[in-house]
């Protein structure tokens, strides 16, 4: 199991929001001990209330003012290309339903349950960006995946949100897979050229 991965502790009397439903935990909920502190940002954690209630696995980020984002409800997932390639196949398939094309926005963050990551597809090629620390980390393994489940020429990872820097990460711009950032984009019957660098 995780019996390994650290533990994480609400405040005496945080969880209510948890219970309701709510995927965010913030830093003034959480009992921040030294030893939390000290974890990296994008960490795995279990999340435990001051009763010993177990909340699931989290991504944590100590300095972010959304401490902890909900990956999975069990305390003990493993968070790895097996569980990342169910989440990205189930915001595919629900595109796949609702999508007359393959133009849209294939994941959007905790609405399918990856918090902090977009991924907009453009038929061959997609843009993502990776709002948290903890997607920041799993990127190498988000692409690896998404190509793995789509037919993409190009990914290109859009890291260019101001957001990035309430997670202390770096504002980029970069090619991931492909030779080429273009794609074509098709609406209404009229083609359209799409710069996926430049925007």
């Amino acid at each position: 199991m995780n019996s390994e991965r650290p533990v994480l502790r609400l405040s005496p009397g945080q969880g209510r929001r948890l219970r309701a439903g709510s995927p965010w935990v913030f830093s003034n909920e959480i009992a921040m001990r030294p030893e939390s502190r000290r974890l990296e940002p994008g960490a795995l954690v279990r999340l435990e209330g001051d009763d010993g209630t177990r909340f699931g696995t989290f991504m944590f980020n100590p300095h972010s003012l959304i401490a902890a984002r909900l990956l999975d409800r069990d305390p003990a997932a493993v968070i790895d290309c097996w569980w990342l390639r169910n989440r990205l196949a189930s915001a595919a398939e629900l595109r796949a339903r609702i999508c007359d094309a393959p133009f849209h926005r294939l994941v959007h963050a905790e609405a399918d349950r990856l918090p902090g990551l977009v991924i907009d597809r453009y038929g061959d090629a997609a843009v993502l960006s990776a709002n948290t620390a903890g997607m920041d980390r799993l990127t190498p393994l988000i692409v690896q995946e998404l190509t793995a489940l789509l037919p993409l020429r190009a990914v290109v990872a859009r890291n260019d949100s101001p957001v990035r820097r309430l997670e202390g990460l770096p504002e980029t711009v970069e090619l991931l897979r492909g030779a080429e950032a273009k794609a074509v984009v098709q609406e209404g019957g009229v083609r359209f050229p799409v710069d996926l660098i430049g925007g």
